[in-house]
């Protein structure tokens, strides 16, 4: 039965990779939300799907314009490393204004309805 969980060693690197994304998109998230506090913070979802998507969206825009950010010779992108979590933590900065711009927005469009 064991047996049946051994992957090949591509599939375990790719697993690898995801769940170091998911960990310092997390890590991003709530690093942002702890710079930039509200009153109505986005939630654990929120903040998680911020995290994560600054943290790939960041990594992936430093890596594109520089080509500095590599995991080994085989070329492939990770945040790992100081470069990378400070873009993580700027780019999750971003959306989350983002986030709470367009809230705002919404919010005052619904109470001039009403009004």
């Amino acid at each position: 039965m064991i047996d049946l969980l051994n992957f090949s060693p591509a599939i375990q690197l790719w697993f690898n990779t995801i769940l170091i994304w998911i960990g310092f998109g997390v890590l991003a998230g709530i690093m942002a939300q702890a710079l930039l506090p509200s009153g109505k913070p986005a939630g654990l979802y929120g903040i998680l799907v911020i995290g994560i998507c600054g943290s790939c969206a960041g990594v992936f825009l430093v890596d594109t314009v520089t080509g500095y950010i590599k995991i080994d010779e085989f070329s492939g992108i990770n945040p790992i490393g100081p470069v990378g979590l400070v873009v993580s933590v700027l780019t999750s900065l971003i959306i989350l204004i983002c986030y709470r711009l367009v809230l705002s927005i919404i919010n005052y469009c619904t109470k001039k309805k009403t009004n």
